[in-house]
This record gives structure tokens, C-alpha cells and sequence, in this order.
């Protein structure tokens, strides 16, 4: 799975699991994917059936996500807050 090898490639991203218990939507394209986060641990679970089974969901197209994952991403690509703000991704749901 491709949310995953991008992990593996990156461990900065998961160093920064380390503190963090949280389960979120991840959506490429059409498709969302649930994502699991411990402590140091990443899984990407079943799809939802709808997305207001998760508290939140992140979405962007496969090529803003590929420039995210990109080693020196452009700016409105360098984190999630800023592709929303950039109008490159959104952040949808009702627990923020």
C-alpha cells in the first residue's frame, strides 16, 4: 500500500507517532482510507462506510499528496494546514 512505503521511506514521520493515539480519514482522490496512529505505530485499517464514522478527515489530490510527500515540498505542499489554507486539500469533519 502506498500510504505505507511512504512511512517506511520516512522515518521522521514516524518519529513524530511517538505521542500520538488517534484515528483519522486520509482521502487520495475518491478513495478514504482510516488510519490508525499509536505510539510508534501506523496501520491503515478497513475503508469506512461513510466518513462520518471518523472524527476528521484530510483529503487532496494524489499529486498534492505525492508533492507533500516530496523530500522539499513547495510551499502550500510543506504540511496539511497549509494545503488547506493553499486551497490544494481540505480538512473536513466534525471533531477538530
Amino acid at each position: 500500500m502506498e500510504i505505507m512505503d511512504t512511512l517506511r521511506r520516512n522515518p521522521e514521520l514516524m518519529r513524530r507517532t511517538r505521542f500520538v493515539s488517534l484515528e483519522f480519514g486520509l482521502a487520495i482522490d475518491e478513495q478514504t482510507y482510516r488510519v490508525s496512529v499509536q505510539p510508534n505505530a501506523v496501520s491503515v485499517l478497513p475503508p469506512p462506510q461513510t466518513e462520518t464514522e471518523l472524527p476528521f478527515v484530510i483529503a487532496a489530490s494524489r499529486t498534492t499528496w505525492q508533492e507533500y510527500a516530496a523530500s522539499e515540498p513547495r510551499p502550500g505542499f510543506n504540511d496539511v494546514i497549509a494545503m488547506a489554507e493553499s486551497g490544494n486539500g481540505t480538512i473536513r469533519g466534525n471533531n477538530l
